[in-house]
């Protein structure tokens, strides 16, 4: 779940001995239900991305194993207002990874999503892979 960095760093002890802590602590039975109930439910939710009327930030870790930049890449081409951001150095848990990464993504992106901001013409910033769709029926730069 975590990248190597987070796991075998020293300085990231503490966040390593608290998350093992939390994840230790997880309801097994739930947590097993709950996963089933995702992946054996009848239809996916992914068939109705496109339904989805607001705009999304969607966070890759690029080492994530367990779901994949790719698949959240294939989810962002079906969202009408989508961005995607890829989180270099973060697996799955890239908020835990990357929190300050993360954290100024979520705020340039709440920021920019407000109804009186201007369109998003700018440079990419945090040193990320940045992949903007056009709005439908505007042009691609």
């Amino acid at each position: 779940m975590l990248v190597d960095g987070v796991t075998v760093d020293p300085a990231r002890a503490s966040d390593r001995d608290r998350w093992r802590w939390k994840i230790a602590g997880v309801d097994r039975v739930g947590a097993v239900r709950t996963l089933y109930g995702v992946v054996l439910r009848a239809g996916s939710v992914t068939d109705r991305l496109g339904e989805v009327r607001l705009p999304v930030l969607a966070v890759a870790g690029a080492e994530d194993k367990s779901f994949g930049p790719e698949r959240v890449r294939t989810m962002v081409k079906r969202l009408p207002e989508s961005q995607f951001r890829l989180i270099q150095d973060a697996g799955h848990a890239a908020a835990i990874e990357q929190p300050v990464l993360v954290t100024g993504l979520l705020r340039d992106f709440l920021g920019r999503s407000a109804p009186d901001s201007a369109p998003d013409d700018s440079p990419p910033r945090h040193g990320l892979s940045v992949e903007r769709k056009p709005a439908p029926g505007g042009s691609s730069a």
